[in-house]
């Protein structure tokens, strides 16, 4: 085999150069994110602190894994991979406990909100990391998350009872987009036949020369069609989501008919917006008719 052009292996190392760079300046960046975000204001980084505290928090309770989590992320941020795995084994960690304490830390917040859940458990928190980030965020901040309720809530729930609302949370996540999947696919299958129907009409008309407008227009018609179909389909899933959220306001524990009337208040102006351009549009289907160019 022949060597490779100079010029092509100088690229090559090029590349690989600036690979090597761009994969120090991500470690470089993330060692910034979670240094500003787990140290205490005014401390430094340092390995020894790490670890007695790891110890200190690994001796606690629910608190204790949330504070694992953190010290453990400085290490892996601030070590090298080996060191890390050093610490982990004096630790007596596995690495699977290690992964969940350290994305317990990731998803619940930082050394200041951490606390929020320390009277939780750790079964709970293991059970809750199943979250995604915007709920978690929002449990952790003392919000209502729709199906689970807030940490009171939970607090009162048993693992069993919190693993069975978060599966079933899960089940019903899954099952709305496979609905919407199905909504999607349905539109994609009207959108084909449109397109099949006006191919046969192409094929018709492709002898002909020269076409009439009324055949120029109606190929031009077709990209139309197709947008309007799926943007139809994407507003009707927007507007069931406004009825969840509306539910979901009715169903908020506590929550007053002034309150309810306020909020009504709050989004009546962007309602009425939509309204009147939906009574236009409609107005407009019902009475189309070519348009002369000025």
């Amino acid at each position: 085999m022949g060597r490779k052009p100079l010029e092509e292996s100088t690229d090559e190392n090029i590349r690989t150069m600036d690979l090597v760079a761009q994969s120090a300046q991500n470690a470089l960046l993330r060692k910034e994110e979670i240094n500003a975000r787990f140290l205490e204001d005014g401390e430094s980084y340092s390995l020894n602190a790490c670890l007695e505290k790891a110890k200190v928090y690994q001796e606690q309770m629910a608190s204790g894994m949330l504070g694992l989590g953190v010290q453990l992320l400085l290490l892996k941020v601030n070590e090298g991979h080996g060191n890390f795995m050093a610490a982990i084994e004096e630790l007596g960690l596995s690495s699977r406990s290690a992964d969940y304490a350290m994305s317990a830390a990731m998803k619940f917040g930082n050394s200041h909100t951490c606390a929020n859940l320390e009277h939780l458990g750790n079964s709970k928190i293991r059970a809750l990391t199943v979250l995604d980030d915007d709920s978690a965020q929002d449990l952790v901040n003392g919000e209502i998350v729709e199906g689970l309720g807030n940490l009171d809530d939970v607090a009162k729930m048993t693992v069993k009872e919190l693993k069975d609302t978060l599966r079933q949370l899960r089940d019903e996540k899954a099952k709305l987009e496979e609905e919407h999947a199905k909504q999607i696919e349905a539109v994609e299958n009207v959108v084909r036949k449109k397109e099949s129907k006006i191919s046969e009409l192409e094929m018709e008309v492709a002898g002909k020369q020269p076409p009439t407008k009324e055949e120029l227009a109606e190929q031009a018609l077709k990209e139309i069609r197709k947008q309007m179909i799926i943007r139809f389909s994407s507003m009707n899933a927007e507007l069931d989501e406004l009825n969840r959220l509306l539910a979901r306001a009715q169903e908020t524990e506590g929550v007053t008919v002034d309150q309810l009337d306020s909020l009504a208040d709050g989004v009546g102006e962007f309602y009425s917006l939509f309204d009147d351009k939906y009574q236009d549009f409609n107005q407009d289907m019902e009475n189309i008719r070519p348009m002369k160019k000025e």
